[in-house]
């Protein structure tokens, strides 16, 4: 999810992430992984208050940076259906 500066904190990053669960309800969708470079706070912050759990850190070799490789925080939720 990517929200433009100029509107960032307006809840827009959270109700995306709500809408796309909805509609993983609506398909019977049981489990949502998510991911988000380990750099980026302010997605985790969103992810864990969306009820998301940690479950590590990945890298993909195939995607170096000039830094090294990219890495990933992944989360998954459980869903109601």
């Amino acid at each position: 999810v990517a929200v433009s500066p100029k509107y960032r904190g307006q809840g827009i990053a959270q109700r995306l992430i709500q809408i796309a669960e909805d509609v993983a309800r609506e398909k019977k969708v049981p489990l949502l992984r998510i991911d988000t470079n380990v750099v980026n706070l302010t997605m985790q912050h969103i992810f864990k208050k969306l009820g998301y759990v940690y479950l590590g850190e990945f890298s993909f070799k195939h995607k170096p940076t000039t830094h090294g490789k990219m890495r990933f925080c992944c989360f998954e939720k459980r869903l109601t259906l």
